[in-house]
Parts: structure tokens; C-alpha cells; sequence
């Protein structure tokens, strides 16, 4: 495809067209100082291709933008409200004028669909209430006979589920996806026992498959489809959560991530979604993305020779060029290109795609958009049906400053590694945030040994802090098909965090660090900044499970908080706790009412320096080794062996507390991991620790 640069004069008309597209609607809006709404970055292009009839401008436009249509062929855009204006401001009335309707209204955004040529005129009938008007911030999906995942049994020991009976029930996860193909025949199939709600069966079966395996870890939980294809929409989820959560979600899983919001620092708009959602008592569960095996590369600018193109590494890393090369065996094409300046939006970057020919390289598709207030420092060039062959991108910038930190991924398929690439650093949003529990891969053949998925992303983030924080098993199988990448650990996470829902009376959002602390070890140091804690696995507590059905002398609490013995029952648990003889400490252990009866004069009747109920003299110990006592103290084996049991409850963290384990601390050390109250009065050999 041969280039089509625009020129100095082109560049003006547009500028022009644009400037004349946006004008306020009256001259009171000009009179009273805002700014004017506008029609900012790609959408601004489309909209002056369709106006030039400018074909193969637009085509291209519209496919870098990842453009949607509704069946009446509007196009899908974004309007941005002013501060303070709620979606409700839209009249619907106002929209018919121009042939406009509403599509989702999210917090302090809007998606309508509109035609293109009709656009401008919306834009300046709404000035009063919009800032403006942009394509739509959209998220990417990760990874690609009744049927029953590998992993399930590998996150959830069956020993812990089938005695007790926890299979999730009572507990509910929203599988916020796109693609429900299948949905439907997975119900009548029996692969979504607990499935709720119809959803609309398009564009692919990812979201069917995610809510599959979680319905293999947790069958008993009920899962419910949500179709997340805009910014808007994913802001009216959180809306939803926020005001009452009438649905009772407790979990998200989410298999998808978001660039271009935020460079990962947690101060970009989805994590302060996230934190919404966290805020409302809701876990959050990510994938962590699949960039990691060559498809991702980052840098700080660099251009030596005044060229206006970035530096960039050539094979060796012995010569520099400006091209970063790969090969591609066709599919798709989603080169996402941002940078470290979303606050202030004062660089513009661009970037260039060409591919090698016989004669050189030829432009196949660029993206030139004007950074601003409604424009994120991101650029992205999108190639559907690529031809195989070898591909090369090219970042070109104008007076960069100094230290700009940029990064560069490839989302679509087919493609192999860059020219020069890197294994860190490549998690994006939501699974960058804070406090979402974010989830790398490997593969369930390999779990034993613990080999994560080349291609699983992982961190540190951009400020240092540790991604992913646990692993879970991929390459599984779906009465859909076979499932991998992160994608599909993601949904084993949550549907183990679901089965531990269903069991404790712990908040969803607080358990993601007990999760955490019972995670499976891969690496000798943690945390691991690939692997994070290690490998998603209940542990006993958190199965609801106590100890092995039949078991006798199980350490349990009794009635009145003592250290008691009993036998486990049919559901894993001891159903009726024994206390323990009294133990002369001040407490009533044996729950008969009374306090340390038997105990020094009251076993002998004997005063402060007399004999003990034996007959010893004042120097001996009493028969419960009375601290008061001058002499050896003499215990008997019994006592003994009540002694072990109650260090042994100890030592099982009865009192232990929920601690936060993310990150690394300010000298480098790992983090102890948090730790779960047992809350069963369970030993470490009954399996309650």
C-alpha cells in the first residue's frame, strides 16, 4: 500500500475543517469561557476522510479505531461530558434530531451511535453539556461430552471439597468478558450449572470459556455473563456495584486488559474503577497479559542522530536503527504504542508500520493523532487480515524530552518476537492495579514443576511494585474448545476465591491476601517477579475444610474458647469439641462455670506456705505445676500431652490476622506473605494451619 502523507496545505484545511465542525452552538456558549466541544484525535480524522470521500483514509482510520457499527451502519463514538453534567443530561430527544441514540451511559461518558456525516452537528447542538467527542477506549482479550478444566483439581484439592461439600455455593462471580458464543448450549450441556441472565451470543466464545472454568472450580457458584466492549460500559458496571450491588457479586474475573489508560502507576481511570469496586467489599481478579514471550518492547527515547525516529536496537544490540522488525504469519495486526506522559499530554509521538518488499519497506498503516485533554499519549495501528511476511514499525516524534519513558506491545496474533524485546515490565491495566489480584500462567502439565508460560506478563510495574501476585493453571480444556493463555487462569483464581467465599464470613475483597498467603511456592525467594507468591492452591481453612473425616483427638475450640478434642465428622469438621481439665490458669477450660476449681487450696485446703494436696512440703510444686510453687513442677502425661495440643494450635496462627503482601519493601527483602486466621481451632496435622 503505497503512503498517504499529507501535506502542509492538507494539514491546514483540516485543521480548518475540524476547527469549523466544532464551533459552540451559540454565542452564549463563546461568551461564557469554556472551551469549545471538539472532535478530537482518530474520530477527527474519520470524520474529514468521510467528508473528502477519501476512501482508503478512512478505511484505514476506522480500523486502526477498531470501529463498531449498530445494524443501521452509525458508528460508534464517545462523548465526554463537562464536569458536573451527568448522562442524563442527553435528552433523548435531542439525539433523534441528529439521527443519534444512546448505546451506554457510563459515569462522565457517553456512547452513542451516529452517523458520520451527522456527528458534527450533534457535537454543536451539545456543546453546553460535552467537551467533546472521541472513538471509544476499548478493552483486549487475552489468549485464545461434558468437559471439565485440567487445572480444576490442581487450584481446589478435591480432599478438601467432596468431604464438606463446598463447592461455591453462596457465592457469585461476574465473568466481565466479551464473546458468549455457546452460552446457551453450555446450560443445556450442563457446563454452567449456576449460570444467570441471558447474554447476547457474539463475538466469539472467550467470555463462555472463562465462565466454564469457573464453573468446573466452583460449580456451585453462580456466574453471570457481562459484556465489557467500551469504557462507558465498564463505568456503568461500576456503577451498578457501587449503588447497592443488587446483583451480590463478590467476584470479577476479568481476562482482558485496557492500554493506553494509564502508563501503570495505579493513577489512571481503571484502577480508580477497581478501587470503586474493592471499596464496595468486591474482589477483583485479572489476567495478567500474554507479553511476555517477545511481543513487547520498552525504552527510554532515544535519537542520536536528529532524525526524528526512535532508537532502536538492531539484532546484536552492537548497532542502532530505527525500525523494530517482526515476522508475521498473518491474522491480525495491533501494534499499541504509549508513553510515559498521560498527565500533562504535551509529546506526540506517531507511529508507522511498513513491511518489507522486494524493493524496501512500504507504508502499510500509520497513526498521527494530535494529543490533548480528550487524547491519551497512545497510538495504535491495527492490520486485519495481514499478509505473512515481515513487518517493521518506526516511532517518530518531534522535540521529545529528555528521559521519556516509552513501551510498545504487539495484542493481535500471528506475529513472532520483536527484533529486540522484553521479558519485564508488560502488565497493563486493570492487572497493574493496586489491590487487584492479578494472575499469570503455567500451564497445567507443567504444574508439578512449576514452568510458567513464556509468554505470561509479568513486572515489576513501571513504580516497582510486584505483578503478577499468584499463577494458576492455563492450556485447559472447554466443551468449547481447547483454552490457554492467561486468560484462562484468571477464572481459576476466582473460581477458587469463590469457593473460599462460600465458606467464610470474610468480606470477597479481603480474602484475595489470604489467597495469596496460601498460595504454592515456586520460587526459594518471595515474592518472584514472574510467579509472584507461587501457585493457586486452597489450603484447608480456606476450603472450609478442617480435618480428615473420622480422625479422632482433632484440637478444636470448645464452648467456652478452650483447646478442646473431638472426632471429625462426615463434613470434615469436628461436631461436638471436648474440653479440656481445668488447667489452673485462670480460666474456666473444662466449661463447667467454675474457674480453676481443684487447683492449689482449694485441691488441699492448704494456706499460702503449706503443703499441696499431696502432702509435700512448702518447698514442692503442686500437682499442676503452680507457678507460685518453689519446687520442680510435676506434670503427668496427660497434662503433657494438652500442653503440645494448645502449642500446636498456636503455632497453626489461631490468632493470626490478614496482612497485605504486595510488593517489595523499601530495602528489597520480600514481604512476609499475609497469613489467615484459622478460625477452627484446627492443629497444623489436622490441616487447619
Amino acid at each position: 500500500m503505497t503512503s498517504l502523507l499529507r501535506t502542509a496545505a492538507h494539514q491546514a484545511l483540516l485543521t480548518l475543517a475540524v476547527a469549523a465542525l466544532c464551533a459552540p452552538a451559540t454565542a452564549a456558549a463563546r461568551s461564557a469561557g469554556r472551551p469549545r466541544a471538539m472532535i478530537a484525535g482518530r474520530l477527527s480524522e474519520i470524520v474529514d476522510a468521510d467528508g473528502r470521500k477519501d476512501v482508503r483514509r478512512l478505511h484505514r482510520e476506522l480500523q486502526n479505531g477498531e470501529a463498531t457499527f449498530d445494524v443501521r451502519g452509525r458508528l460508534r463514538v464517545e462523548l465526554v461530558l463537562r464536569p458536573s453534567v451527568p448522562p442524563s443530561a442527553l435528552d433523548a430527544g435531542r439525539l433523534r434530531a441528529h439521527d443519534a441514540e444512546i448505546a451506554a451511559a457510563g459515569i462522565d461518558v457517553v456512547d452513542v451511535h451516529v452517523a458520520i456525516a451527522r456527528l458534527p452537528g450533534l457535537v454543536a447542538a451539545l456543546d453546553a453539556e460535552l467537551l467533546g467527542a472521541r472513538m471509544p477506549s476499548r478493552p483486549t482479550l487475552l489468549g485464545a461430552g461434558k468437559s471439565v478444566s485440567e487445572g480444576a483439581d490442581l487450584v481446589a484439592p478435591p480432599e478438601h471439597r467432596v468431604c464438606n461439600g463446598n463447592d461455591g455455593t453462596g457465592a457469585k462471580v461476574l465473568v466481565l468478558d466479551s464473546g458468549f458464543e455457546h452460552w446457551k448450549k453450555s446450560i443445556e450441556d450442563g457446563e454452567l450449572p449456576g449460570a444467570e441472565g441471558p447474554i447476547t451470543e457474539a463475538g466469539g466464545a472467550h467470555g463462555t470459556m472463562c465462565a466454564q472454568v469457573v464453573a468446573d472450580v466452583a460449580p456451585g457458584a453462580k456466574v453471570v455473563p457481562r459484556s465489557v466492549n467500551s469504557y462507558a460500559v465498564f463505568q456503568q458496571l461500576v456503577q451498578k456495584i457501587e449503588a447497592g450491588n443488587a446483583d451480590a457479586i463478590d467476584i470479577v474475573t476479568h481476562s482482558v486488559i485496557w492500554v493506553g489508560q494509564s502508563f501503570g502507576r495505579h493513577e489512571g481511570p481503571i484502577c480508580k474503577l477497581t478501587d470503586r469496586v474493592r471499596k464496595a467489599g468486591v474482589a477483583w481478579v485479572n489476567a495478567s497479559g500474554n507479553s511476555g514471550g517477545g511481543g513487547f518492547w520498552s525504552a527510554v527515547w532515544s535519537d542520536k542522530n536528529g532524525d526524528g525516529k526512535q532508537d532502536i536496537p538492531k539484532p546484536g544490540g552492537k548497532a542502532m536503527g530505527q525500525t523494530l522488525r517482526f515476522f508475521q504469519h498473518g491474522g491480525e495486526i495491533k501494534l499499541v504504542l504509549d508513553w510515559d506522559d498521560y498527565e500533562e499530554r504535551k509529546t506526540d509521538l506517531d507511529l508507522q508500520l511498513y513491511r518489507e518488499t522486494d524493493s524496501g519497506l512500504e507504508l502499510v498503516s500509520e497513526s498521527k493523532q494530535a494529543q490533548g485533554i480528550l487524547v491519551p499519549t497512545v497510538e495504535q495501528v491495527v492490520v486485519q487480515n495481514a499478509p505473512a511476511g515481515t513487518y517493521a514499525a518506526v516511532i517518530v516524534g518531534k522535540k521529545v524530552k529528555p528521559g521519556l519513558k516509552l513501551r510498545i506491545v504487539h495484542l493481535g496474533g500471528g506475529g513472532d518476537s520483536f527484533s529486540v524485546w522484553n521479558a519485564s515490565g508488560n502488565v497493563y491495566d486493570p492487572a497493574s492495579c493496586d489491590g487487584v489480584l492479578s494472575v499469570g500462567a503455567v500451564p497445567w502439565s507443567q504444574w508439578k514443576t512449576g514452568e510458567l508460560a513464556g509468554y505470561s506478563s509479568h513486572g515489576p510495574t513501571v513504580d516497582g511494585r510486584l505483578k503478577p501476585e499468584v499463577v494458576a493453571p492455563t492450556h485447559v480444556a472447554t466443551s468449547v474448545g481447547a483454552f490457554g493463555g492467561t486468560s484462562a487462569a484468571c477464572p481459576h483464581a476466582a473460581g477458587a476465591l469463590a469457593l473460599a467465599v462460600a465458606v467464610t464470613d470474610t468480606a470477597p475483597a479481603a480474602l484475595v491476601d489470604a489467597l495469596i498467603a496460601a498460595a504454592d511456592p515456586i520460587a526459594k525467594a518471595l515474592p518472584h517477579p514472574a510467579s509472584g507468591f507461587g501457585r493457586v492452591r486452597l489450603d484447608a481453612a480456606l476450603s472450609g475444610w478442617r480435618c480428615q473425616a473420622g480422625q479422632t483427638d482433632v484440637a478444636c475450640d470448645s464452648a467456652c474458647g478452650s483447646v478442646g478434642k473431638g472426632t471429625c465428622g462426615a463434613k470434615c469438621s469436628v461436631e461436638v469439641c471436648a474440653p479440656p481439665p481445668e488447667a489452673c490458669d485462670g480460666a474456666d477450660d473444662d466449661c463447667d462455670g467454675v474457674t480453676d476449681e481443684g487447683c492449689g487450696a482449694d485441691a488441699g485446703g492448704a494456706d499460702a506456705g503449706g503443703a499441696d494436696a499431696g502432702g509435700a512440703d512448702a518447698g514442692a510444686a503442686d500437682a499442676a505445676g503452680s507457678p507460685d510453687s518453689g519446687g520442680d513442677a510435676s506434670l503427668t502425661p496427660a497434662d503433657t500431652a494438652q500442653g503440645d495440643a494448645a502449642a500446636d494450635v498456636g503455632s497453626a496462627g489461631k490468632a493470626d490476622a490478614l496482612a497485605s503482601s504486595d510488593g517489595v519493601d523499601a530495602e528489597g527483602a520480600a514481604p512476609p506473605k499475609p497469613a489467615l486466621s484459622d478460625g477452627g481451632g484446627c492443629s497444623a496435622a489436622a490441616g487447619g494451619a
